[in-house]
């Protein structure tokens, strides 16, 4: 449970308009106890709680902090509440809880943001009408006051996402750009995340694929090339092997695009784990593998769709990038499992196997 005495002591001094100094006179303690008291570092002894209260004209409760300790302790369990309904769906009981939570905490920015999100997403299991539209003007009046006077940077900036939404239901765009350009740079939210809030669902959804598209393309590389700077031998399989799940669990047979040839990459590389450990049965799977998915891609051309769910429309295009003056992804990989030819007769094998495919031929 989180201990409240520094801070109840700290705000009914600032109350009295007492200095550290002047309240350690008060009560005969030293002014380094004072601090220590406020920062959490020490508690007052037991003795002392009482003339404290005293002091101040408060209950003991009000020092100890018990209040604020209830408090707390029924916002999580709103908090809780509100969670569990939205989990299953049930908006209307996230909506009643949250209601609840903020009529009694009218001014703590937790409740208030849990209302706001509660109004909003009303219906959204039901499929509309949208709390963003029925709730309106109350979320305009809640959303004003957060950007106003909150200084929770998440709380502003789920106030603002909102407000966005809000005046661009209503077609009131001049409202929603002001909002965006009153809202911080130099915070940890960006513009673009806000003006996602301004396009139509399919836009948005277009937008937001290419988003994850974009996160993800960046990502991959530097999970496929961070093993490759780990000496242990065992580590940096197992890691080829998490970034080679991750890659199959993101996208689904076949659709792989671009990300062929990092799959190609990273079963090439797997192959040369298994050489160097002296499997050459698990090496020639990986480097089977890896080349086939080095021929697929080498078999792209003109501009590919993706049709996977989080990627479903991104595009990546064959015919004007800069993939045409690369040598083969074929060639690549053969030239990467060169080094293993002479130690793994298995890679040997697949090699020879494979070369035919090298001036990418033979699709």
């Amino acid at each position: 449970m989180t201990n409240f005495i520094g801070e109840s002591i700290k705000a009914l001094r600032r109350a009295r308009d007492l200095t550290q100094d002047q309240l350690a006179e008060r009560l005969n303690v030293s002014a380094q106890a004072i601090s220590k008291w406020e920062r959490g570092e020490n508690l007052p002894d037991v003795t002392m709680i009482a003339p404290i209260a005293d002091y101040f004209g408060v209950t003991t409760d009000t020092v100890l902090g018990v209040d604020r300790v209830r408090d707390e302790e029924r916002l999580a369990a709103y908090a809780e509440e509100i969670q569990r309904s939205a989990l299953i769906g049930d908006d209307a009981e996230s909506l009643r809880a949250a209601r609840e939570m903020y009529a009694a905490f009218p001014n703590n920015w937790d409740a208030i943001g849990s209302y706001i999100s509660a109004l909003e997403n009303e219906n959204m299991h039901a499929g509309g009408p949208y709390g963003f539209v029925t709730h309106g003007d109350e979320l305009i009046r809640l959303c004003t006051r957060v950007r106003d006077e909150c200084t929770v940077a998440g709380w502003r900036f789920s106030a603002a996402y909102t407000l966005i939404a809000v005046y661009t239901a209503r077609g009131e765009t001049e409202k929603a750009e002001k909002v965006i350009s009153e809202f911080p740079s130099r915070n940890l939210y960006t513009e673009p995340e806000l003006r996602l809030r301004m396009l139509k669902d399919d836009e948005w959804h277009a937008q937001f694929r290419q988003t994850i598209w974009n996160a993800f393309d960046t990502l991959i590389p530097k999970l496929r090339i961070y093993p490759s700077r780990v000496s242990d031998r065992t580590a940096r399989a197992a890691m080829y092997k998490k970034c080679l799940a991750f890659l199959e669990l993101f996208f689904e047979d076949g659709d792989c695009g671009f990300m062929f040839q990092e799959l190609a990459i990273v079963n090439v590389r797997l192959a040369g784990c298994s050489a160097e450990s002296g499997d050459g049965d698990a090496a020639a799977r990986y480097a089977v593998r890896g080349l086939d998915y080095a021929r697929q891609f080498d078999a792209i051309s003109g501009v590919y769709t993706y049709t996977s769910m989080f990627i479903e429309g991104v595009t990546t295009d064959f015919e004007n990038g800069i993939y045409g003056t690369w040598l083969t992804c074929v060639r690549e990989q053969l030239d990467e499992l060169a080094q293993y030819a002479e130690t793994c007769a298995e890679i040997a094998s697949v090699i020879e196997q494979y070369e035919p495919f090298a001036d990418g031929t033979g699709h």
